[in-house]
């Protein structure tokens, strides 16, 4: 009894099936270098030379794999609270500064403090001492101030997890009231509280399953984020099933899996298949390219 796998999902391809791109393999090989492997295991190979393509059209800007998913964001902000024109006292670990507004529920958290000295430190809140006091862990620094500080929530309380997501990579992220969300990097994400022109955008970055979100302090309210991104092609073993790749790419997904299958039987892919394969990755960089800019001048021409 044959095995059944679950078909894809509104597959890409309109001619080329499982069944035929394994048998012209098949044949090939036989044919070539008179040898043959499981029909199943050359449906095996030809996923994992999908997945190389789709990665090489995904790469190179293509949507083939596009998909789009609402997020759901309770992080809020990086920083719980911004303060300027406070005096530092290194004796007593305490920083000074009127109303300052924090509570007994701070304590534990982080605060950055920076001057225009220049001097700046890291430290943890220990306790709230009054409305205008607050002692943090001490730091080495003879600089009294004024100093500006950010008190960080505990990065974020509730990052946001993507892992129900199949991610290849992300490509944007837009709000609905603020648009674009910014992507930066770790190190430039923890410091953007530091810059008064940022304050009025949202940011992101990506840490391994997570997304933080920075909401800039002027940003008066945050709308519906869609986070747009690219996905992985469906995986298809059944013989009448179509591939999840275009069809005009399929010659290149023929091309690599002969090649794992050469490498597979302890060979090594000939100089014309290599040369083949090179040459239709660059095609399908420079017609994605192409496309691309098309549509970049088609949109100035309507401007």
């Amino acid at each position: 009894m044959p095995n059944t796998y679950p078909s894809p999902v509104n597959p890409l391809a309109v001619i080329y099936t499982a069944g035929m791109v394994a048998g012209t393999i098949g044949q090939w090989l036989n044919k070539e270098n008179m040898q043959q492997l499981d029909p199943e295991f050359i449906k095996s190979l030809m996923n994992l030379a999908i997945l190389n393509v789709a990665e090489t059209i995904s790469g190179a800007g293509g949507d083939d794999y596009g998909r789009t998913a609402l997020l759901s964001d309770s992080s809020s902000s990086v920083t719980s609270a911004i303060g300027t024109d406070a005096a530092w006292n290194e004796s007593a670990n305490t920083v000074t500064k009127t109303a300052h507004g924090l509570t007994a529920n701070n304590a534990g958290q982080l605060i950055a403090l920076w001057s225009a000295a220049p001097s700046a430190m890291i430290a943890q809140i220990v306790s709230i001492t009054d409305a205008d006091n607050f002692v943090i862990t001490p730091c080495n620094t003879s600089y009294t101030g004024p100093y500006s500080y950010a008190v960080f929530t505990a990065l974020p309380g509730s990052p946001l997890n993507i892992s129900g997501y199949p991610i290849l990579n992300i490509i944007k992220i837009v709000d609905s009231i603020n648009y674009e969300c910014i992507e930066v990097g770790s190190k430039n994400f923890d410091n953007l509280y530091r810059f008064p022109e940022k304050q009025n955008k949202t940011y992101w970055y990506k840490n391994g399953q997570y997304l933080y979100f920075y909401i800039g302090a002027n940003v008066a309210s945050v709308g519906t984020r869609t986070m747009s991104y690219n996905s992985y092609p469906q995986r298809v073993m059944n013989d009448n099933d179509f591939l999840d790749i275009r069809d005009a790419y399929v010659p290149l997904v023929i091309d690599f899996t002969k090649s794992y299958c050469i490498e597979h039987l302890g060979g090594q892919a000939s100089g014309d298949l290599t040369a083949s394969i090179a040459a239709k990755v660059a095609a399908v960089r420079q017609n994605i390219l192409l496309r691309q800019q098309l549509v970049a001048k088609q949109s100035e021409n309507n401007q």
